[in-house]
């Protein structure tokens, strides 16, 4: 099963399911800070906001591109356990509180990359085939939109 190309990954090509938005959704913490675009996982929860990520998450997948909010993010200082002064910078180290939506999209993109790598560890395929795998389907994807490969001219 070497050399797969695109045709062999359509679980990876598929459009965006609304079900696949459901269970992403159902997984995101409550209570937790919202990122730079200030949307918390609660406003996400309902049946209008879930077609609304939906139809977004479906642009954001053929396109190759996120809205710019989703790329940034809050970096907080957390000061390390058993530091006793505040004053040093190396006595924290830093979180960054990322998008909500983007978490989402994210969550989609990762339950698909392990469904086809947990497929292709059962077909006996070495996992060096499986991740040339799908970053050939990444570069294909992006070759399709337009994007150019600095290195093949």
């Amino acid at each position: 099963m070497r050399n797969q190309n695109i045709t062999d990954l359509p679980d990876l090509n598929n459009n965006i399911t609304r079900d696949e938005i459901v269970k992403a959704v159902e997984h995101t913490k409550l209570r937790k800070a919202a990122g730079y675009d200030e949307i918390p996982s609660e406003v996400l929860k309902n049946e209008s906001a879930i077609d609304l990520l939906h139809v977004i998450c479906n642009g954001c997948f053929e396109l190759g591109k996120v809205p710019e909010q989703w790329t940034c993010g809050v970096v907080n200082p957390i000061l390390k356990p058993g530091t006793n002064d505040k004053r040093l910078p190396t006595n924290y180290r830093g979180i960054t509180i990322t998008s909500v939506p983007s978490k989402i999209y994210c969550s989609v993109l990762n339950s698909r990359l392990c469904k086809q790598y947990n497929a292709d560890k059962n077909k006996q395929i070495s996992r060096y085939e499986i991740i040339a795998s799908i970053i050939k389907f990444l570069a294909n994807k992006h070759r399709h939109l337009g994007c150019i490969d600095r290195n093949n001219r």
